[in-house]
């Protein structure tokens, strides 16, 4: 198996050790930027240049936007925040820095989370500075850092703590007291072992999952009078859904709309090819709506290992078939 890394280096070396140690069997291809805006781009290199065949993702600020961006048509996991590297953190501040942890500030860590840790711990009234910043907010590492330096400098608190290297250096070059939190080896090794799981569920369906997106348009307007011409738009429309409906049975599919004028049936490849293809159920939708140039139909079909990858495929072949003509009916398989 072949999996790529997204990350920054001192987080993802943790990861790469563990594969190396314990996981002998998983190629990795590391992919890293300290800063968290480039990871889409490194997750689509990884898709369609290294061809891996999942992503891990190192922490949740990586993984929030690397998804928004690119959203994987490969199966992909990330390393959760843990309240193992938290109680971790603190162990550390109280040890070697000789904290009291008073007074801490944070980023990216919920309080009560932290709190969780904080009783354990036995530690009581202490008091917490959370970064109101987000990964949408624009310059979030940056404004980060100046939270945390703000924090300090003022005398809110009086260590720091954060789960980017990125935020941690430079406030340690300006000894300002900062504990990053690590990810431990059992975090990671849980969503390595997910990974292969989703992996093997993937090999198993190759190909298997077809999704056919259904358009159709309508026009009624040699009916002059208002009300009669609305009641016929409503009664097409209903008849045209109850064959799509009648056809999503035979095929047992499932049925999604996008409007009024769009439907999507996802079924297995083999019911699309059996039933839907050579049974000629596409043509009786298309007899049935395609009447030039009042009324027409329009037919995508895309095949693919995840919905999404079908979906985005079936989308392709429709905008070919409503660039030609109505009645026309094209499938992708490949991105080619």
């Amino acid at each position: 198996m072949k999996i790529g890394v997204v990350g920054p280096e001192s987080t993802a070396s943790v990861v790469l050790n563990v594969l190396k140690e314990e996981f002998m069997d998983i190629q990795a291809v590391y992919r890293g930027s300290d800063f968290f805006e480039e990871s889409g781009t490194l997750a689509e290199t990884l898709q369609s240049r290294d061809h891996v065949e999942a992503i891990l993702f190192t922490g949740a600020t990586v993984y929030a936007n690397a998804v928004r961006q690119t959203a994987p048509s490969i199966p992909w996991r990330y390393v959760p925040r843990s309240r193992i590297a938290v109680l971790q953190a603190f162990l550390e501040a109280i040890t070697i820095y000789k904290n009291d942890l008073q007074a801490v500030s944070v980023d990216c860590y919920e309080e009560d989370r932290l709190r969780e840790v904080m009783d354990e711990l036995g530690i009581r009234n202490i008091r917490i500075c959370r970064a109101p910043y987000d990964p949408e907010t624009p310059g979030f590492e940056k404004r980060m850092v100046e939270y945390h330096r703000n924090c300090y400098y003022k005398g809110q608190v009086s260590i720091c703590f954060t789960n980017m290297e990125h935020i941690r250096e430079p406030l340690l070059a300006e000894g300002i007291p900062c504990i990053r939190m690590h990810p431990p080896r059992e975090v990671i090794r849980e969503q390595l072992y997910q990974l292969q799981i989703l992996n093997e569920t993937t090999k198993k369906n190759q190909g298997k999952l077809a999704v056919i997106v259904l358009r159709f348009d309508y026009i009624f307007d040699e009916e002059e009078n208002l009300n009669i011409r609305e009641w016929e738009k409503m009664d097409y429309r209903g008849r045209f859904e109850e064959k799509v409906y009648a056809v999503a049975e035979r095929l047992g599919a499932a049925v999604f709309t996008n409007g009024t004028e769009q439907y999507y049936l996802v079924a297995s490849r083999e019911m699309m090819e059996n039933v839907f293809l050579k049974s000629g159920e596409h043509q009786k939708l298309m007899q049935y709506g395609c009447r030039p140039p009042a009324r027409g139909v329009w037919i995508g079909i895309g095949i693919g290992d995840t919905m999404l990858e079908a979906k985005s495929r079936a989308h392709k072949a429709l905008n070919r078939s409503v660039a030609d003509r109505a009645g026309y009916l094209y499938l992708v398989e490949d991105e080619a």
